[in-house]
């Protein structure tokens, strides 16, 4: 099977990635969830760096069965400077079907996130509400990298190898007690 790369980019949202095989023509649309918060409810503190600056804990679904690896970026996409990342975990083994809460799962790598440190680091932005996407790619193949590598560089190498995506968003506003997201 490949990709069909008439699809868009892998920042699908809504819309599943589409496989061609020799069979006909199949969808993925992955999920993630997380028993720390529900649609409309709002994610606690403790996530954030006014908190413990601890990872919620995540659980995926659907992830197609012939997935070799996951990929998870977490970034802000409204910092003033661009694009914050503030975590980059790749190589998740393809059955990996939950990330516990301020634990990152034995044997996986993590990049370089925009303080150069590979962790995770929560929401803090001074002013205003800011997004923040928990981005989830399902892969064919593993990633051949070593641990600090960059964004770039991870996007780089995934190039054509998305299978599925899950791509939820949260908001943070600065000086509030929580933060507002949507799964």
């Amino acid at each position: 099977m490949r990709f069909d790369r008439r699809m868009p980019h892998a920042h699908l949202g809504d819309v599943a990635p589409t496989l061609v095989g020799r069979r006909g023509v199949f969808s993925f649309a992955m999920k993630i969830e997380s028993p720390a918060l529900s649609a409309g409810e709002f994610l606690p503190r403790k996530y954030a760096q006014s908190g413990n600056d601890i990872n919620p804990p995540l659980i995926f679904s659907d992830v197609p069965e012939f997935t070799q690896s996951l990929l998870l970026i977490v970034d802000d996409p409204d910092a003033p400077q661009g694009t914050f990342t503030h975590w980059l975990v790749f190589n998740l083994e393809a059955d990996t079907r939950e990330i516990r809460e301020g634990e990152t799962p034995d044997g996986v790598s993590q990049g370089a996130n925009t303080r150069h440190e590979n962790k995770y680091t929560g929401p803090n932005q001074p002013a205003g509400e800011h997004r923040y996407f928990f981005r989830l790619f399902a892969l064919d193949p593993r990633l051949d990298l070593q641990s600090d590598v960059t964004r770039g560089q991870i996007a780089t190498a995934m190039a054509g190898h998305v299978i599925a995506t899950a791509e939820p968003m949260g908001r943070y506003a600065a000086g509030r007690n929580a933060v507002g997201i949507s799964l």
